[in-house]
């Protein structure tokens, strides 16, 4: 069983960054070698066209009186803090939800700086067919709409906060014999004191059934759940943590010890074995030169009550 920490949504503000960047340059390029309103042709249906545009995206409401400036501008504002917000709250791996929220940021923060720096938003590209044309655009409108199209895509696939497309089919899986179990899980002693929690540091443990890693009667709890439920089950030392094995117990000279790690009864000390892997003791005694370090699990022993919550379920 290993501990999976999952990365935060927040590392796809580097796609923010590269749209704004883009946006940006894009918009310094035109301003530096076109004239307010001049039009470059690229296709007979599509031109550069230098414009300002004093609304909203597409320019929406560009003919108002100059308030609309400062109502734009805090909406950006609002919306790249929420959306900001919510990625740090979302799985890296959620790629719609989170490439949607960053596409938008990049763009409402595109805008955002032209407004305050000009007053107005630079727009430049320019689709027209005979006499229709369509109102100009830029690189940070673009990446608004695309960002818009991302979360209806999310709407009606329900890809939901975990990122994973196969959400539904996860959550029919029922953990078998074989199966991939990601799950957070919290262990209470008789006296109903927490032990241990991987909701702590929010790092849900993966399990593979069947490798031994845990005990029989532990996995056997686990089979039929599926993802999104949770069970409490208490266990006995022989399916928990074992009984403490004699052989588990070692006497260290006290002058192996340093200031670092102090021979102090109850501290747990980290021990390099010789494959370089580290090796958990606890003191339980010093007496004269001789340290008893016990290697034995913490909760050897013990009764415990575990409760879990299953997250993803595969195989």
């Amino acid at each position: 069983m290993t501990e999976v920490k999952q990365k935060s949504g927040l590392i796809w503000l580097v796609l923010s960054l590269l749209l704004f960047a883009v946006d940006y340059i894009t918009k310094a390029v035109v301003v530096a070698n076109m004239k307010l309103y001049e039009s470059i042709e690229i296709l007979p249906i599509f031109n550069f066209t230098y414009m300002h545009n004093y609304g909203a995206a597409f320019s929406f409401l560009s003919d108002a009186g100059g308030w609309q400036r400062w109502f734009f501008s805090s909406i950006a504002v609002v919306i790249s803090l929420l959306l900001t917000y919510w990625l740090k709250k979302l799985p890296a791996k959620s790629w719609v939800l989170c490439g949607a929220y960053s596409m938008v940021i990049g763009g409402a923060i595109g805008n955002l700086v032209d407004r305050l720096v000009h007053g107005y938003v630079v727009d430049f590209l320019h689709f027209y067919y005979q006499d229709w044309h369509y109102p100009a655009f830029n690189i940070a409108d673009i990446a608004i709409v695309c960002g818009a199209g991302l979360l209806l895509f999310d709407a009606f696939t329900g890809e939901g906060a975990d990122g994973s497309q196969e959400k539904k089919s996860m959550s029919e899986h029922v953990i078998g014999e074989k199966s991939e179990v990601l799950f957070h899980f919290s262990i209470k002693l008789e006296d109903g004191s927490a032990a241990d929690s991987t909701k702590v540091h929010n790092k849900p443990a993966k399990l593979f059934m069947g490798d031994g890693s845990l005990t029989e009667n532990f996995e056997k709890c686990l089979l039929g759940l599926k993802a999104g439920e949770s069970k409490s089950f208490d266990l006995e030392p022989e399916d928990a943590f074992g009984q403490p094995n004699p052989d588990n117990i070692y006497y260290v000279e006290r002058s192996k010890f340093g200031p670092d790690a102090p021979a102090e009864v109850g501290s747990i000390i980290a021990f390099t074995q010789p494959d370089g892997t580290e090796l958990p003791g606890l003191v339980r005694e010093v007496a004269g030169d001789s340290v008893t370090i016990d290697f034995n699990h913490p909760l050897a022993g013990q009764k415990v009550t575990f409760e879990v919550d299953i997250l993803e379920v595969n195989g």
